[in-house]
């Protein structure tokens, strides 16, 4: 391939590319319209997924994606946040998170300049990773590592971890 036309095609895949960040935008305030027009709750998204297969004959996957868009538009409406943040594939991220957590995430985005994804992952992370033993699992590790323990002593303590487990105690 020779460069000149190597060069016009980057020139107009760039190009395509922008203009799919504006359509991405489009899409999901023109969902968020529609959306809008149907009663609140899952009584209202089931109306709308109605109206668009019927209507406009789209399949149900991508009936999914246009709710899930109105829904991450009502969350970020302004065009330079929406773009700031990564577009409709960023923000969607956001969807299944209550009101506070979506302002810590947007906020942390803001401020790191990581992706919402990155975060929403690095929160999780570290839920997973703080949540303490209970009292009585780690008295029983330490029992079982104490060798001249009492069989009686160990067995209780073995019996009050399966009962924790099974959520018994």
């Amino acid at each position: 391939m020779k460069q000149s036309k190597m060069l016009e095609f980057l020139k107009q895949w760039k190009s395509i590319e922008r203009r799919q960040k504006d359509l991405d935008y489009e899409v999901s305030q023109w969902a968020a319209a529609v959306r809008a027009e149907f009663p609140g709750g899952k009584a209202g998204d089931k109306q709308f997924s109605g109206w668009l297969s019927l209507e406009l004959g789209i399949p149900a996957e991508r009936q999914g994606e246009l709710l899930e868009r109105a829904t991450s538009f009502q969350i970020v409406p302004d065009p330079q946040q929406w773009q700031a943040l990564g577009g409709y594939v960023q923000i969607r991220k956001l969807v299944p998170l209550d009101r506070t957590e979506r302002v810590a995430v947007i906020g942390a985005a803001k401020a790191s300049g990581y992706r919402i994804s990155t975060i929403v992952r690095q929160r999780e992370s570290r839920e997973v990773t703080h949540r303490a033993l209970p009292d009585v699992v780690l008295l029983a590790e330490f029992v079982e590592s104490l060798g001249d323990v009492p069989d009686e002593i160990r067995e209780l303590a073995r019996k009050y971890v399966r009962a924790m487990a099974l959520k018994v105690a």
